[in-house]
């Protein structure tokens, strides 16, 4: 009977495009309309990384996976945004952001544009 904190929003690239901090717009909204103690930001940061690994060739020698591959030498930065709220409150958080979400991005993006 574990009462853990629920999904109100995650990441989406139509909320990106329209504003870079679209998840961080809303959790600030959403502890403004709900309580602080109510709402959770996660948004850990997940670095670039590189895949290195030894690869066997045909000819027996052993190479780099980095010397062998653009695409493992750029990974990109895993982008994850969430925010949560308090179980009993999930069903309001959801109406309220399908209320407001758009308006809150479009706030944030016009305080990024003023600064």
């Amino acid at each position: 009977m574990r009462n853990h904190y629920r999904v109100l929003y995650t990441r989406n690239p139509d909320d990106i495009m329209k504003y870079r901090e679209a998840g961080l717009a809303i959790y600030t909204a959403a502890c403004a309309a709900f309580g602080k103690e109510n709402v959770r930001h996660d948004r850990p940061k997940i670095p670039a990384s590189q895949a290195a690994f030894p690869v066997l060739e045909p000819d027996e020698r052993i190479v780099s996976s980095l010397l062998k591959s653009d695409v493992l030498r750029h990974i990109p930065e895993v982008a994850v945004d969430t925010v949560y709220i308090r179980p009993e409150l999930l069903d309001a958080g959801r109406a309220w952001l399908n209320r407001k979400r758009e308006n809150i991005i479009e706030s944030g993006s016009e305080l990024e544009d003023t600064a």
